[in-house]
């Protein structure tokens, strides 16, 4: 790596969009769900035809990447991959419980979120709690909200769901208010790739790994070297 004068995220996008080259034609509906590791992959990826699949938003927006929305992301990807995309109008998390509800009746989100039931596929990145994370930086979480996450213990998010260091749900009262995929409906999607880079990824990517949120991870050396130091053995 140290040959390439390419960025981190660069390399790891490259790398994880050719990893997706090589597989995704063997499922049917692939779920998404937006970060910037993910953006990566998908500017990294080369257009290809992909017959017979649908591409499906798993959770509501989390705001611009790169100056761009979730949704017209979602339909670049489409565009590349040449599989129709499914979105969910609506942000990941929204003020209360009445109003998640209320969306929830919406019939283009009810299909939307059946459709993200049948994945076979799906690609995320893992969230972070603090003021570096997504979810913060798009106005989603208030420094309440971090305060009682950390309180409740936890170490990462994806698609806007929030768990611990065993990869186990934290903090029912923001679920009550979140779009998209529960963490017991993603565990059941066949192939789930993660990706994420980066020292303060470490905890919730290990979470993810230990809670059997994702079966593929794609990230660089330096991460994979620490992720490997906290296993006590490689059974883990």
């Amino acid at each position: 790596n140290q040959f390439d004068d390419r960025s981190v995220l660069d390399q790891v996008g490259q790398a994880g969009a050719q990893y997706l080259r090589e597989i995704v034609t063997r499922y049917h509906v692939f779920g998404v769900t937006w970060g910037h590791t993910v953006y990566h992959v998908v500017k990294e990826l080369e257009p290809l035809e992909a017959r017979n699949l649908s591409l499906v938003q798993i959770g509501g927006g989390l705001g611009t990447i790169e100056g761009t929305d979730n949704n017209m992301l979602t339909m670049t990807l489409g565009q590349k991959l040449g599989a129709k995309a499914y979105l969910i109008p609506a942000p990941v998390i929204v003020r209360n419980r009445a109003l998640r509800n209320t969306l929830f009746k919406e019939k283009k989100i009810q299909e939307t979120l059946g459709m993200a039931r049948k994945a076979d596929l799906v690609l995320f990145g893992v969230g972070l709690i603090g003021a570096k994370g997504l979810l913060w930086k798009s106005g989603f979480l208030s420094k309440t909200d971090t305060a009682k996450l950390k309180e409740a213990g936890a170490v990462g998010a994806i698609c806007g769901r929030f768990f611990d260091a065993n990869g186990r749900e934290c903090w029912n009262e923001l679920d009550d208010r979140t779009i998209g995929l529960t963490l017991d409906e993603l565990r059941k999607i066949k192939h789930k790739i993660g990706v994420g880079v980066g020292q303060e990824k470490v905890d919730g990517i290990f979470g993810a790994l230990k809670g059997k949120l994702l079966n593929v991870l794609v990230t660089d050396e330096d991460t994979a070297a620490r992720l490997l130091a906290r296993s006590p053995s490689r059974g883990e």
